[in-house]
C-alpha cells in the first residue's frame, strides 16, 4: 500500500513523456492547408517513409525533444505524409524532393516559403522553421 502513490506518480510522468510531441493534424494536405489560412498560421508538411532510419529518429527522438514539439506546436499547423501518398508524391515532384525526411514550409496562403531534405536535429530543424516564418527563402543549401 505504501507504493501505491510512488506507482502513481511514475504513472502520470510515464503519460507525460508519451504526450510530449509535435502534434500532426489528421487530414489531407489540402485540409491541412485549409486550417492554416483559417487560423492564419504556416504550414509544415513533413514527408516520411515506413523505410526510412531517420524518419524514425526523427519521429521517435528529434519531434519529441521539446526544443520541437513547444515550437512546432505554437507557431505551425503540422502535417505528415508518408511518401507513397498521392499528396506527398506531388510534393516531392514539385519542390524536388529527393531525401528524406523532407519538410516543406508554407505561409498560411500556401506558397512555399522554405523546403529542406534530409536529417534536421531538433534545433536544426526549429532554425529552419524559424527562418521560413520569417520568409526568408531558402534557394540551396551548401551544408
Amino acid at each position: 500500500m505504501k507504493n501505491i502513490p510512488a506507482l502513481l506518480l511514475m504513472f502520470i510522468c510515464v503519460n507525460l513523456a508519451k504526450a510530449q510531441n509535435v502534434n500532426f493534424f489528421n487530414g489531407t494536405f489540402q485540409q491541412a492547408k485549409e486550417k492554416s489560412a483559417l487560423e492564419i498560421k504556416p504550414l509544415m508538411v513533413y514527408i516520411t517513409a515506413v523505410w526510412c532510419g531517420y524518419c524514425k529518429y526523427t519521429e521517435n527522438v528529434v519531434f519529441k525533444q521539446d526544443t520541437a514539439y513547444d515550437y512546432f506546436n505554437e507557431n505551425y499547423i503540422c502535417v505528415k505524409l508518408d511518401e507513397k501518398s498521392k499528396e506527398a508524391k506531388q510534393l516531392k515532384r514539385e519542390y524536388m524532393v529527393e531525401v528524406l525526411p523532407a519538410y516543406i514550409f508554407f505561409d498560411s496562403k500556401g506558397k512555399c516559403i522554405r523546403h529542406y531534405d534530409g536529417f534536421l536535429c531538433a534545433d536544426k530543424l526549429k532554425t529552419e522553421a524559424i527562418k521560413a516564418k520569417n520568409k526568408k527563402k531558402k534557394i540551396f543549401d551548401l551544408n
